[in-house]
């Protein structure tokens, strides 16, 4: 395309008119350009610069992936996001056992046992690719808790393999495990939870008193989510849940020297 232009652009330039001079001499002057042989000149330059500034948008990405999200992300409203879900906690606490972010599948699976349904199997994915996967995530669940989650893995910039898991938890709901293998690497990591609770009536969720932020579903199996620590603790007795955080009260205490 640019080679034509700039064949159009000589083909446009000043010819050259043979005449003789008083000597008898031939001479080669340039004709005048007029007014049309200008506005042509300047239209070619113009198609030229076009040219070129949509080749380098092209090497761009075209997706805005990299920007902000471009996506209309709703406030979080905790009660309903813990009845309808998914919510997206930083670690789950089961059994009285507690897996975190960044855990592995052997890992996970010790917790909630070998039953899991592979819902994406491994795939490779650069980080493009993942940033795109990230926001189609967002398309799906537009909601502030999933966007600054995801807002955070696509600064990390993830490439490697990827696949999901999914546990379906009896009387509980489900949990939904994204890990990742980073190229060359022999272990996984899971990066994302998605939890959902089963069957929920928002009007059973409930803020639990006193001053940190928690959702309780207290009907059994009790189901509480520290809003402030982002931990989703399943089973829970009554008297569990006390000791549980009055311990962590202590230990707050301790590492604030209070």
């Amino acid at each position: 395309m640019i080679v034509w232009y700039a064949q159009w652009w000589l083909s446009s330039a000043p010819r050259l008119a043979t005449t003789l001079d008083r000597s008898g001499r031939t001479v080669s002057r340039p004709e005048p350009i007029g007014a049309t042989s200008a506005q042509r000149v300047l239209t070619c330059l113009f198609a030229v610069l076009c040219a070129l500034a949509s080749r380098a948008t092209a090497a761009e990405p075209s997706s805005l992936c990299w920007r902000d999200f471009p996506i209309a992300a709703t406030a979080m409203h905790y009660e309903l996001a813990l009845a309808t879900g998914p919510i997206v906690p930083d670690s789950v606490l089961i059994r009285g056992k507690l897996i975190r972010l960044g855990a592995a599948e052997s890992r996970i699976a010790d917790t909630l046992g070998q039953g899991a349904t592979v819902v994406e199997d491994w795939q490779p994915r650069d980080v493009q690719q993942q940033c795109e996967y990230l926001l189609e995530l967002l398309r799906l669940h537009p909601d502030s808790m999933h966007l600054y989650k995801l807002g955070e893995l696509k600064m990390r910039k993830m490439s490697g393999w990827f696949r999901v898991l999914e546990w379906r938890l009896d009387r509980i709901g489900t949990l939904r495990a994204y890990t990742y293998r980073p190229a060359g690497a022999r272990l996984d990591a899971t990066y994302l939870y998605q939890f959902t609770l089963l069957s929920a009536a928002p009007g059973e969720i409930r803020r639990k008193p006193g001053g940190a932020y928690i959702m309780i579903k207290p009907r059994p199996p009790r189901i509480e989510w520290n809003i402030d620590t982002n931990r989703l603790s399943i089973g829970l007795s009554e008297d569990q849940s006390l000791y549980r955080n009055s311990s962590d009260a202590r230990l707050n205490s301790s590492i604030s020297g209070r």
